[in-house]
């Protein structure tokens, strides 16, 4: 499996650093001749250390999980995947999925995309604070 798969996405990275989730990972999004690649930039790193080179967080599955709560107001969270791919929903415990109990679900093919879509969702409906 690529890097790249194992971390959310530079689009999302971005939103998130705009977002001003702390941009504490292990691995970053950094410039690179042919755009952005994503590795190691120092073991644990600190994007924010290096900020004339650019360096953004690249946040993985673990680190997210670290971020996303497991209950909000109105629900749990709820992570798995099916056919379309992965998906992050919080819910009322006994909520069917095609009432309006479900909250904010999101689906992508990359779980950690999937997970930082939600944080992104979280923090740009002012749910939940970092």
């Amino acid at each position: 499996m690529k890097l790249k798969d194992q971390v959310c996405s530079l689009e999302l990275s971005k939103q998130l650093k705009e977002l001003e989730v702390k941009q504490e990972s292990l691995f970053v999004w950094y410039p690179a001749v042919d755009g952005y690649n994503c590795g190691i930039w120092n073991e644990p790193t600190t994007a924010d250390i290096v900020p004339e080179v650019g360096a953004i967080s690249a946040f993985t599955v673990a680190e997210l999980g670290e971020m996303l709560p497991m209950m909000i107001k109105n629900g749990y969270l709820e992570l798995g995947n099916d056919s379309y791919g992965w998906f992050c929903a919080y819910r009322k415990e006994e909520a069917d999925w095609d009432t309006k109990d479900v909250v904010g679900i999101v689906r992508d093919k990359n779980e950690a995309n999937a997970r930082a879509k939600m944080l992104v969702y979280l923090l740009e409906h002012k749910v939940i604070n970092l």
